[in-house]
């Protein structure tokens, strides 16, 4: 069932005895600032129980493994451009002709990297400014148009000053505008804005297997957390995480709790309106049906079965 804000305003009235004895609705001549205190508190609550309640989100990534020119996994390792001469990565084209798209890293802040093709003589389909002014590496990709009849591509890497390239590729597949792949083992993968916490990732991928893999790593970044997606892998990622709840405001929000969850706030609001006119018996009572609620709601559910995915073979 879904509850309003309102829904639980009310509830937690009757519990405290707030209510117009004939009618059940609530006595609104005593229950001014209860109600002023609502909306924060219930956003308070469930923010506060995000991590036992029963709410979960599914968000599916379709992962595919695009190959480079270069070869499948090539070039993920680092190397330098040592200044005495330009560091190049050069390939032939393949079946489908010239190359449309480049990714690469590099840490130099006073480099230029080319995007070339040859058909006779090279021709510079691409000028990149290298302008890392950080430590780390500097991710650049771009779509380029390559030269008909071409039949060789590189990358040449030229400068003043020493650097270092990382993750280079080239690609002769046609990317639509900002899905240029992430050329590295473990690509970085945006999840949805509304993610607190991953709970449980499952890998679907044929043939008919579904089940956790180590396809997949989880960090912590900032306030977050970041999945890197293993760069080979070829399935579906379904996430499931706890989302960020909705901050209320309005009585006639709908709050996105299931119902035990709902039920538990309703005496954390009624707690917190005795608490105010020092009510120790009724706040310590409220206080103990809201912690009995809580644990309720921290019951995990019975796991399903799981496949064991066999790495090491006849072990």
């Amino acid at each position: 069932m879904a509850y309003t804000a309102n829904d639980l305003f009310k509830r937690a009235c009757a519990l405290v005895d707030s209510v117009v004895d004939d009618t059940g609705e609530v006595d609104t001549s005593t229950t001014a600032d209860y109600k002023g205190r609502t909306l924060s508190l219930i956003d308070m609550c469930q923010k506060e129980l995000g991590d036992v309640s029963d709410l979960f989100k599914i968000y599916e990534i379709s992962c595919s493994s695009v190959p480079s020119m270069f070869g499948r996994s090539s070039n993920t390792n680092v190397r330098q451009f040592e200044v005495y001469e330009d560091l190049e990565y050069e390939c032939i084209n393949g079946v489908r002709g010239e190359v449309k798209a480049y990714y690469f890293e590099a840490d130099s802040g006073d480099g230029t990297a080319y995007i070339e093709d040859y058909n006779g003589s090279w021709n510079t389909l691409a000028t990149i400014t290298l302008d890392d002014t950080t430590a780390g590496f500097k991710a650049y990709s771009g779509s380029v148009t390559g030269t008909t009849g071409a039949t060789k591509s590189r990358i040449r890497f030229s400068g003043s000053y020493h650097y270092n390239v990382v993750n280079v590729a080239l690609f002769d597949i046609a990317f639509e505008s900002g899905k240029i792949p992430v050329y590295r083992a473990w690509q970085p993968t945006t999840l949805p804005s509304d993610l607190y916490k991953i709970d449980d990732v499952k890998v679907e991928y044929a043939p008919d297997i579904y089940t956790n893999n180590p396809a997949y790593q989880i960090e912590r970044e900032d306030n977050g957390q970041t999945l890197y997606i293993d760069y080979n892998f070829e399935g579906i990622l379904k996430v499931q995480y706890r989302p960020f709840t909705t901050v209320p405001t309005a009585f006639t929000d709908i709050i996105e709790v299931d119902d035990l969850t709902a039920q538990c706030i309703c005496y954390y609001l009624a707690m917190n309106f005795v608490a105010t006119e020092q009510n120790t018996d009724l706040r310590n009572q409220f206080r103990s049906q809201y912690e009995n609620l809580k644990l309720q709601n921290k019951k995990d559910q019975p796991m399903t079965e799981k496949i064991i995915v066999d790495f090491y073979g006849g072990i």
